[in-house]
């Protein structure tokens, strides 16, 4: 083991990693994606690049004699620990569907030393680093600091154009991705929380991509409004160095739960040496993961399961959809109209205020009445009646506002 061992020496040393590993990505990836590729011959290099990707930060784990858990090589079911052991939970690449699709893509890091009751615990990790291969957006914290947030910085190396983020949307995995034979309720469990979370946030639900560590966190920078991940499939690599960021950084206006409520702590078991001295994973610890602001947990739990019917929750809007067809006025109508968080009558819009912000030198505003009106036809926007008017967006509306403003910036 490394005798001048200290977190932030290692930390240094994973974000060294990180920079050699998107470098790697990039000159032996660039802009490949799934779609240059006839057939799955893209997919067959998948497990070459994560192998390459994970040997890169697997030096530093060996550098420092560490085990490391993660996909690619599972130290823990093979070699024995012993009470001051250091352990590596590493994803080299959690967003392999995106990195095939020219999405963000990055890499879960969350290191500690296993105490002498031979019981690893949230309170025993001592760094955290999770960073985006596309955009280095990344979050990072070391015991005895206080967690850092590094926003997107587009320093040339770029494998694509990146999505936007559009804030008041929340996104879970989807209910049919990753139900493994051995989780036949996985599927059922996801589609309960797909519901509820739709039941919950009237809003537009994007489609859900594979990037669980990065996509848990966006939370806490506003890009979600709630995450959520119950179907047993997600393992620890994906979700434990996110959780702990969560339990370090939160300002009381965050909560990660389980799928009945109760709260992640740093008490919390992750693994434990068994008699054979091999490290045993505590039961769901990472597989039932819930982010949710303060403000929304109560209002979240409050959902009964027989309250909610298909009935209650709209079907996901896609930019496809033949009620979208729209002219461009209208569509500058809906954007202005969710700019300007025209959602409910007391937030509502004259169509004066809406046509200056659509067209600001245009003193005409008599134009706008007409696609407004057929606008609420279509059960786009909602209108007051009587005196001083108005109008606000109904949940259609601002849907179909939301995928507009992201084809915009995508």
């Amino acid at each position: 083991m490394s005798i001048n061992y200290s977190a932030k020496n290692l930390m240094s040393e994973f974000h060294n990693a990180y920079n050699e590993a998107r470098k790697y990505l990039f000159n032996n990836i660039g802009t490949m994606t799934s779609r240059l590729f006839p057939g799955d011959r893209f997919g067959e290099l998948i497990p070459i690049i994560d192998f390459t990707v994970s040997e890169i930060y697997g030096k530093v784990a060996k550098r420092h004699g560490m085990l490391i858990i993660s996909a690619e090589q599972q130290d823990i079911t093979e070699k024995q620990c012993e009470a001051g052991q250091r352990l590596l939970i590493l994803n080299p690449i959690d967003g392999t569907i995106n990195m095939r699709s020219g999405l963000s893509f990055g890499v879960n890091i969350a290191f500690g030393e296993i105490p002498k009751n031979g019981q690893f615990i949230f309170q025993d990790i001592q760094g955290v680093f999770i960073a985006d291969y596309l955009t280095t957006e990344s979050f990072c914290w070391i015991n005895g600091q206080k967690c850092k947030i590094t926003p997107p910085q587009y320093d040339g190396i770029q494998f694509r154009k990146p999505i936007g983020h559009v804030s008041d949307v929340y996104e879970i995995p989807d209910e049919k991705s990753y139900t493994p034979r051995n989780y036949p309720e996985g599927m059922k469990r996801q589609s309960l929380l797909l519901k509820k979370f739709r039941h919950c946030f009237n809003s537009a639900q994007r489609r859900a991509i594979d990037q669980t560590g990065l996509r848990m966190l966006q939370v806490l920078t506003d890009n979600l409004v709630a995450y959520g991940d119950v179907r047993h499939a997600t393992k620890i690599w994906n979700t434990v160095p996110s959780i702990k960021f969560i339990l370090e950084y939160r300002p009381n206006n965050y909560i990660v739960m389980r799928e009945n409520f109760k709260p992640y702590t740093n008490r919390d078991l992750i693994f434990k040496i068994d008699q054979e001295g091999h490290l045993q994973q505590a039961d769901c610890v990472g597989n039932e993961v819930i982010v949710i602001h303060n403000k929304d947990v109560d209002k979240f739990k409050s959902i009964d399961e027989k309250d909610l019917t298909d009935q209650d929750i709209p079907a996901a809007l896609f930019i496809n959809d033949p009620r979208l067809q729209i002219s461009r006025r209208k569509k500058a109508i809906l954007l202005v109209m969710l700019a300007l968080e025209a959602f409910d009558h007391n937030s509502r819009k004259t169509t004066n205020e809406i046509a200056l912000m659509v067209e600001p030198n245009n003193t005409n505003t008599e134009k706008f009445k007409i696609p407004i009106s057929e606008l609420h036809e279509s059960q786009f926007i909602d209108t007051a009646i009587g005196s001083g008017g108005g109008c606000w967006l109904t949940p259609f509306g601002r849907d179909s506002a939301l995928l507009f403003h992201e084809q915009e910036i995508s």
